[in-house]
């Protein structure tokens, strides 16, 4: 085949080959530029199935015109010949890069899956499924533009007719949505759950569910949630968890409805990680990538790039006439969740009674600490600033790491202890001025530290749980009680107690933590804070806007309804009435009845809000995302 000419084209070199077709690098001589043609197979050029799903393809695909898609010029055939003339792409498919570097750094896993996404709305927006997407077919150019390719198996939900029988499994197995698996239509999911194993692949460089047989993928892809990216890779924040979640979600509401969904929660997760853009997390357990993206003599030019195309795609998605099928596709989800409240974006309008408190930098703030007339922020990189006179002026205090500090709790005579990633634990002896580092005896990202009689309680990821009994100074690890993240602990009173974590774990203890059980499971999302008003009523909050209450002592919970998809990332009780839950996108709820019933408030912001906490005075503090700090009186 390389050398000969069909019509006007000379096939230079092989490509790549398909279970349908072959593609060959090509010349066009009239117009002196390289092609590439995709050619059906011989043996398959006698069978009319394959001659017209063939054909299909390049239909298809001939009707999607966006800088994140090849593009396809025409038909080329002869005798014992049939191909279609597609754009030539010099780059390497993500599957290449994966091949050649391990995984991808998060800030490239971001930049590219925002450019698919851009790609995959607008063939949404013209009535069409890919139902294959996966890192073979996504090419990354050499100017780092992202194109979409293999419309082979993409559905025309206009088609009156279907080429593949109803009940057959398409798709790439790895890769196959739940509907997908079962025989059903293919809808916009079935291309994010796809996109959302993707996005996993390229942080961890491996697929969530790559077991030995076809049985247990399949059942994985019906049954099974996948295992924490921040499980295995202590660097990766766990909202890069709760993004995959949402696309993976089995359940019929909490994941996202349409690809705009998901750039808008990776431009909150770019937001909400502002070193990003100056350096990638490095894991010295795993390979240190060369971004595909991002090369020192061009990194400039392919930025404006992105931002132009992101802004040509988007202009192009905003006008373009939404097809009848989406319209419908619109509808039943609303139906399914007509009461379900969901922020509107960056764009609206907000009123607020929350006051904006400037605190002088941009770093994400993870925890508080109000002592007396002082404020404590905790944040990444090590970040502790303090306030003196209520959040009028800011300084900051060294605290001897660079690591994310993520909680914070106080002991007796003015004396703190805070923990975050890679089992770090700092501690102040002197109201806050200096922090001393201490060793954990672990490696793994602690995520809650809470004060009972004289004992301290940390937990944190892969089921870890320390304890000291001196301030601090020393920790024993007790024994795991379960492998996945424990997010939150909180005790009644010393002896009994409860953790909360992925996966939708409860457990519980009555000796003070020597042993725990597991409660029964009331959800599969993951869950975040715990608190309780009183030894009788708790709540505990999490993705997918969770909200699970008790009215026993943690004996028994139910899941109450929060009107809300967002994932709640701290409940906390003013008083033993006054409950709030804050979440992502800025959004807080409130409720006046133990958590009985919610509504949405409007908080100013848009940050992903994190932390919150009350002043004697009842004035509460709320932090987040960016540096954001915000306060009201109640």
């Amino acid at each position: 085949m390389l050398g000969r000419i069909v019509e006007n084209y000379k096939m230079v070199s092989l490509l790549g080959e398909g279970g349908m077709g072959t593609v060959y690098k090509a010349l066009d001589i009239k117009l002196d530029r390289y092609t590439a043609i995709k050619v059906l197979n011989p043996q398959q050029t006698r069978n009319p199935r394959f001659i017209e799903r063939f054909k299909r393809e390049a239909k298809n695909q001939a009707k999607l015109s966006n800088p994140n898609i090849v593009s396809v010029y025409g038909f080329v055939e002869a005798k014992d010949f049939l191909g279609f003339v597609m754009e030539y792409i010099e780059g390497k498919t993500v599957e290449e890069y994966l091949r050649e570097y391990g995984r991808l750094s998060l800030n490239d896993s971001i930049q590219i899956m925002k450019q698919v996404l851009i790609g995959t709305a607008y063939a949404h927006s013209e009535g069409f499924i890919h139902r294959d997407l996966k890192p073979s077919n996504i090419i990354i150019d050499s100017k780092g533009v992202v194109k979409i390719t293999d419309f082979g198996i993409a559905k025309s939900v206009n088609e009156s007719m279907s080429l593949t029988r109803t009940g057959a499994k398409v798709g790439t197995i790895l890769y196959m949505s739940p509907e997908q698996i079962k025989g059903y239509d293919s809808t916009i999911k079935s291309d994010l759950y796809s996109l959302g194993i993707t996005f996993y692949e390229m942080i961890s460089g491996k697929v969530p569910y790559d077991f030995q047989n076809e049985y247990d993928i399949l059942d994985a892809h019906l049954n099974s949630i996948p295992v924490p990216l921040s499980q295995d890779f202590p660097e990766i924040p766990f909202e890069v968890d709760e993004i995959i979640l949402r696309t993976m979600n089995k359940a019929i509401s909490g994941n996202y409805n349409f690809c705009t969904d998901f750039i808008y929660e990776l431009e909150n997760l770019e937001s909400s990680l502002p070193t990003l853009t100056d350096k990638d997390y490095k894991s010295q357990s795993h390979i240190e990538i060369i971004s595909p993206m991002k090369k020192p003599t061009i990194g400039k030019r392919i930025f404006n790039i992105f931002l132009f195309l992101v802004f040509i795609s988007l202009l192009i998605f905003s006008f373009k006439a939404v097809t009848e099928y989406l319209v419908e596709q619109e509808k039943k989800e609303l139906a399914k969740k007509d009461d379900l409240s969901i922020s509107t974006g960056p764009l609206s309008s907000i009123k607020s009674d929350w006051q904006k408190i400037n605190i002088g930098t941009n770093e994400n703030i993870n925890a508080i600490l109000l002592n007396d007339n002082q404020i404590f922020l905790f944040g990444n990189n090590g970040l502790i600033v303090r306030s003196s006179d209520q959040g009028k002026s800011w300084s900051k205090v060294i605290s001897s790491t660079r690591s994310s500090i993520y909680a914070v709790t106080s002991l007796r005579n003015n004396k703190f202890v805070a923990v975050g990633e890679k089992g770090l634990v700092i501690i102040s002896s002197d109201n806050g001025k200096t922090w001393k580092s201490q060793k954990s005896n672990t490696a793994e990202s602690l995520f809650s530290i809470k004060f009972i009689g004289d004992i301290l309680y940390s937990v944190g990821s892969k089921g870890s749980i320390l304890t000291s009994n001196d301030y601090g100074r020393t920790w024993s690890k007790r024994s795991k009680p379960s492998k996945n993240i424990i997010y939150d602990i909180h005790f009644i009173d010393p002896l009994k107690g409860f953790i909360t974590g992925w996966n939708g774990l409860i457990m519980q203890t009555k000796d003070g933590g020597k042993t725990w059980s597991k409660k029964e499971k009331v959800t599969d999302d993951y869950l975040r804070s715990i608190s309780f008003a009183n030894d009788k009523i708790g709540l505990i909050v999490g993705g997918g806007g969770s909200i699970l209450r008790t009215e026993d002592g943690g004996s028994n919970w139910n899941l109450v309804n929060s009107k809300s998809v967002s994932a709640f990332n701290k409940v906390f009780f003013v008083d033993e009435r006054l409950v709030l839950a804050i979440c992502n996108k800025g959004e807080i709820f409130q409720s006046f009845d133990n958590g009985l019933k919610w509504e949405k408030i409007q908080s100013g912001t848009f940050s992903t809000l994190s932390y919150v906490q009350k002043s004697n005075d009842r004035k509460i503090f709320i932090a987040g995302s960016n540096g954001t700090l915000i306060t009201n009186q109640y």
